[in-house]
């Protein structure tokens, strides 16, 4: 402990040393501007602190983490993910393109292709790009954890309870959706007017299952 305590004392100190000092008032009016400038001339520099070199130095963690909550809350799935940043790029003015037209790319232009309604590339093409200059590229990635229904989800009911056959996806931390309220969200496939398959995304945003956890002797 007494180690510790030197050691924190020791580096309280670094930190009070490093701090600027405050310029002390002039007690003497017959101090000449020359030995004035002389003596701050000869003074050693004095290190700025660190939260005075950064430009984020305001960075207030409340005013990204409230808009990310609301994105995840709006988009529980990979789909709705990649819908939501579709609708960004186009209000950014990206134009939209399909893998199964022959692309004009020009210069200065901005695009973006889905493929599958999960996943999403976005790129700029340079005002001066030339073929064969480099490129700069960024990259992420879209999952969610959750607990998939089955394809044929229905099963025997029981209890007056309906029950769904679910399958834990990936890494799910499984524990943690056990006996909670749980809601649907995903993307479906219908048939519209014209006979054509199209898919749309859904979002049933009120509790409406449970997954029951029995107990650990009945694992």
């Amino acid at each position: 402990m007494e180690k510790m305590k030197r050691e924190l004392e020791e580096y309280a100190k670094t930190l009070m040393r490093d701090l600027p000092q405050r310029e002390k008032p002039s007690t003497s009016t017959s101090t000449s501007t020359a030995n004035a400038n002389r003596e701050r001339d000869s003074a050693p520099a004095q290190a700025v602190p660190l939260a005075a070199q950064q430009p984020y130095s305001d960075f207030k963690p409340r005013r990204f983490a409230k808009p990310f909550c609301k994105f995840l809350t709006n988009n529980p799935t990979v789909f709705h993910a990649s819908a939501a940043l579709a609708a960004q790029c186009e209000e950014a003015g990206f134009t939209r393109l399909s893998e199964r037209d022959v692309w004009k790319l020009e210069k200065g232009g901005k695009y973006f292709v889905e493929r599958n309604g999960s996943s999403l590339i976005a790129f700029g093409v340079g005002d001066a790009y030339e073929p064969g200059n480099g490129v700069a590229m960024i990259a992420g990635h879209i999952d969610a954890l959750t607990a998939r229904l089955k394809p044929i989800p229905t099963k025997t009911n029981s209890q007056g309870f309906v029950q769904l056959g679910v399958a834990a996806y990936s890494g799910g931390m499984n524990n943690t959706w056990w006996d909670r309220d749980l809601a649907i969200a995903g993307r479906v496939m219908v048939k519209g007017e014209d006979g054509k398959i199209v898919q749309r995304l859904v979002n049933l945003a009120e509790p409406s299952m449970c997954i029951a956890l029995v107990g650990r002797y009945h694992d």
